[in-house]
Order: C-alpha cells, then sequence, then structure tokens
C-alpha cells in the first residue's frame, strides 16, 4: 500500500499559472476525492501525479519515494485513460489485456483477471467484441477495465463513469469504491459532481481555479467549511446566503429580524457579513414574514420557495406531512437557531469563526 503526497507542486504553461503550490496527503488504502467546479484544474492535478504531466515546481511522493522527475512508467500508478487511447482494432479483452502488460502475469491467469474485471464491468457479453463497434458508454467501461485489471497500489480516476446511464453509474460506483477498498488501493477519483463527492470519498479534496480551496473528510467540509464557496458548493439542497448588518453586537437580517453576533467577532460591529443558512435549519412557524412561492416534494422532504423582505428567495426543506403545509399563495413566518448560522466576510469570502 502508498500513499500520495505533494508539495507546493504547481504548474504553467508558458507565463500562465494553472496550478498553486498545492499541498496534499493522501493516505495509504484512503478513498480521496478531487472534486471542484469546471476549470478547477483537478484533470491537471491529476496528471501530474501520475506523471503525464511534468510539473513545474514541487514535489510528488508515492510513499516514501519521490517520483517527481519520473516517467509515468516508472511511477508504480495507474491513471484511468479517455476512451480514444482504446485500440480501435482489438476487441475488449485485448484491450483490457493491455492493462497487464507492465506486470508479470501468466497468460493463463492473465485470462482470468480479463475475465473477472468484465464481469465486474458487465463487460463479459462483449468480450470478443473489437472496441470500433461500441457504443460509447461500453467503450468507457473498456478502458476502466484496462486501468482496473492491473491492481496497481495507487489509481487515479477522472470521472471514470461520466458517460453512463444514472442507474447503472450510481451502482458501479459503489461497487468500484468498495472492490479497491478490499484490495487496499489508494483511490484518488476525480468529478464535478459534489454529491457523487460526499458520497464515495473518506477524504475530499475541494478545487478552485488550481488552489486548494478545502481539504478533509466529507462531514466535516460540509458542516464546518472555510469559505463560502465551500458552503455553496457542497451544500444539498442550495445554501440561503444572506447580507447582514453587523451593528452594536447585532446582525440584522433581511426578512428574518435580528440575531446577536458572537461576542468574538465584535470587531465586525459596523461592517456587513455574509451568512449561510441551511434550508434544513429554517423552521416554518405561525406568522406572514414570508409568502409562499413555491413548493416541491424531493425524496421524504418538502422544498419551499419563500419571499418576504429580504433581497432573495429563501428555501426551507422540512419532513413535515406535505398536507400540513402551507400551499403556494399562503403566508407564514419562519424561525431558525442562532447557533446553525454560518458566517463569512463578505470580501475574502473566509468564515468568520
Amino acid at each position: 500500500m502508498s500513499g500520495v503526497s505533494l508539495r507546493k507542486v504547481v504548474k504553467r504553461y508558458g507565463a500562465l499559472q494553472v496550478i498553486h503550490d498545492i499541498d496534499i496527503d493522501v493516505a495509504a488504502g484512503e478513498v480521496c476525492v478531487f472534486v471542484g467546479p469546471q476549470g478547477c484544474c483537478k484533470s491537471t492535478l491529476m496528471r501530474m501525479i501520475a506523471g503525464l504531466e511534468k510539473t513545474s515546481g514541487g514535489v510528488i511522493c508515492i510513499g516514501a519515494q519521490d517520483v517527481t522527475a519520473l516517467d509515468a512508467a516508472q511511477r508504480g500508478v495507474v491513471m484511468a485513460y479517455p476512451t480514444d487511447e482504446l485500440v480501435p482494432h482489438l476487441t475488449v479483452a485485448e484491450n483490457i489485456a493491455l492493462g497487464l502488460k507492465a506486470v508479470d502475469v501468466r497468460a493463463g491467469d492473465a485470462a482470468g483477471c480479463v475475465a473477472d474485471t468484465a464481469r465486474f464491468l458487465k463487460l463479459d457479453d462483449c468480450l470478443h467484441m473489437k472496441v470500433r463497434k461500441l457504443p460509447e458508454d461500453q467503450r468507457q467501461r473498456t478502458a476502466l477495465g484496462r486501468a482496473i485489471v492491473r491492481r496497481a497500489p495507487v489509481l487515479l480516476l477522472d470521472e471514470p463513469l461520466s458517460v453512463q446511464d444514472a442507474r447503472l453509474r450510481a451502482a458501479l460506483r459503489e461497487a468500484l469504491v468498495q472492490r479497491l477498498r478490499d484490495t487496499g488501493t489508494t483511490l484518488i477519483y476525480g468529478t464535478h459532481d459534489p454529491a457523487e463527492a460526499m458520497r464515495l470519498a473518506d477524504r475530499i479534496v475541494v478545487l478552485r481555479a488550481g488552489r486548494v480551496e478545502q481539504a478533509g473528510a466529507p462531514q466535516d467540509l460540509c458542516h464546518d467549511p472555510d469559505t463560502l464557496f465551500v458552503a455553496e458548493f457542497l451544500a444539498s439542497p442550495a445554501l440561503n446566503v444572506l447580507t447582514a448588518r453587523a451593528d452594536d453586537g447585532m446582525l440584522t437580517l433581511p426578512g428574518l429580524g435580528t440575531a446577536p453576533l458572537p461576542r468574538h467577532l465584535f470587531a465586525h460591529n459596523g461592517t456587513t457579513v455574509a451568512v449561510g443558512l441551511r434550508p434544513q435549519h429554517l423552521a416554518l412557524v405561525p406568522g406572514d414574514s414570508h409568502r409562499v412561492t413555491g413548493r416541491d416534494v424531493v425524496g421524504d422532504g418538502t422544498h419551499l420557495t419563500l419571499t418576504g423582505g429580504g433581497e432573495r428567495a429563501l428555501t426551507v426543506v422540512t419532513a413535515q406531512s406535505a398536507t400540513a403545509l402551507p400551499q403556494v399563495g399562503a403566508r407564514t413566518g419562519i424561525r431558525f437557531r442562532y447557533q446553525d448560522m454560518l458566517l463569512f466576510d463578505p470580501v475574502s469570502s473566509r468564515r468568520l469563526r
């Protein structure tokens, strides 16, 4: 088992710097998910770890070994290549078997590994078909099979199931992560989907424009975000964000009244503060401060959209029976606990703690 560490890793293309002083530690056997919006540079960072992109500065270690200057083939790391790296005139079985070329596996054992991998990825019905004749979803699973068949100590998968249908994607990703956990593989998984990251990861690295915004266990990032970006990006349903005025130790929240400013934040008196309130932390109470403008049943809860004296609508999520909730057009009040507020500097977006 091998961990991965990055220290002050930088990537430049000429004068353009796209990766900025990245420090990351991935423990041996851990499932670490790199997540961020388009342009976060997760793919570039993963390719640098795999040795497919050169660094412009910093150090990358696999286990105890500094691999920064080593070629991809020398690193003991496998990354799932995009489907256009498959060999089109070879069969599915032959393409998967290419993943075993770098390791010493007997022919009989190799055939068994390929067959097992194909069954796992639901490719056993097309093992002997040429890759060029396959639809895109089967080509993607073939590329994934070539990566996982080798059972490398460190595996990098960048959106490996992106073109699969929703049901198969959900089933395969859970089974895939469990399979890799069982073999002690260190997995770095890239996605743009925060819900997928929260579901799969032991550890999440939130990336934004080539920088680490925050890293940690999923629940730690969800409940204790360092920045407004992390709080909004990981929130599901979307975070309610208000601009509040801080004066004389009190916060004035548009449409929600006042709330005490924590004493250790009194230095912010006379300024504005960004306040985050999760929809599930707002409760309906008798009153007429807000009007219900939307109502959607989602899973086990109901999402209500409310408008009031604030600059934007609020979302409330409640598990109450839909029949007991106010209808669209009705008026209601809102209550929240002060300790559930997340306070941020509106300029830097850093958390006020």
